[in-house]
This record gives C-alpha cells, structure tokens and sequence, in this order.
C-alpha cells in the first residue's frame, strides 16, 4: 500500500518548510576533483558529485548563527516545540496513515519460561503495511551535556525525518532518569 500525497509541514521558523529557504540544505559544486569512492559507483546509485558544507548541512539548524555572515532567520531553539511541529505535522498528514492499531504477532505468552513461550517466526518487510509509522528513538540519560553539534544532529534528525517526510517518522528522546529522588509526576 502506497501512501498519499505528502501535505508540507512547518519547522522550526515558523513557516512551511515546502516555502522556507531558510530551511534548506545547500550543497556547493566545487571546482575540485570529486574522490573516486573506495567502493561501488556514485553513478550507479545515482548520487550527485556534490559537495556539502558544515553550514550547508547544519545551517538551517543553528550551525555558524553566531557568525555575522550567517544568512538565514536566527532561531531561538529552547523556545521551539518540536513534539508540537511532529504532532501538526502527523495530523496534517493522518490522511495517508492507517488508523487501525497494530497487531500482536504470533501472540508469545508474556513473563513465561523460555521453553513455554512460543517462538517469533520470522517476518520479512512485506509482511508489513506501508502505511505505518515509524518511531526513531535517541537514548540518552539525564545529566547528559548536549553540544551544539549534538543539538544540531537531532534538529536535523527531527526536520529531515519526520516533517520533510509528512510525518513517517517521529523522533523521540528516551532520558533515562538515574536519580531515585526524581518524581516524574512532578515535572
């Protein structure tokens, strides 16, 4: 099953990102000669001999803000939502997704001994409806001290994955709370 069209969705400017050039990845051609890949071809895959800059890769995600040639809009990222922006995204696309639930497969018996349970068949991807989504999980623990560029790695990750795709793909943020006093009701 294929999805629908794609409805465009808003990023972190507050704009849609189909119209937002601020938002988009930039690759430079450069008069240099292209490196010959150890392996396989670039023209087999179809792949573009293009170069790609830090600021054309991670530009639109804050990277070089802080340089007075920097020419895109400046975001201020703590006050963006990015659960919002994925949520709006997903119900501006929930057209091209089923809205049935998923289903247990082969039923395994939970909490039973190994021997009692019933063993997985193996399943290949056409097993599957294209119509599901698709959760991308980063694991990380509290405490952690996010860099710029790390902060830089998951915006983009949030963008390219889940709304320039019309929301197949949320990205999550699992924190692993280590602290026995923290009272996640609380927060």
């Amino acid at each position: 099953m294929s999805l629908g069209p794609r409805v465009p969705c808003y990023g972190p400017r507050g704009q849609l990102l189909s119209n937002s050039s601020d938002d988009a990845l930039t690759s430079a051609h450069l008069s240099q000669k292209y490196p010959v890949p150890f392996a396989g071809s670039h023209e087999e895959l179809g792949l573009e001999k293009s170069w790609m800059s830090p600021d054309g890769r991670y530009g639109p995600y804050g990277f070089g803000e802080e340089d007075k040639s920097y020419s895109r809009t400046v975001v201020d990222w703590d006050t963006v939502d990015w659960g919002l922006l994925q949520n709006d995204c997903f119900a501006l696309n929930a057209h091209r997704f089923t809205s049935e639930a998923a289903k247990f497969l082969n039923n395994p018996v939970r909490f039973a001994w190994k021997s009692a349970g019933k063993v997985p068949e193996d399943h290949q991807w056409t097993d599957f409806s294209g119509s599901r989504r698709t959760a991308i999980i980063l694991r990380a623990y509290d405490g952690y001290d996010y860099k710029k560029r790390d902060m830089q790695h998951i915006r983009s990750l949030i963008v390219e994955a889940s709304l320039r795709t019309g929301g197949e793909y949320v990205v999550v943020l699992l924190v692993h709370i280590r602290s026995e006093e923290f009272n996640p009701w609380n927060s």
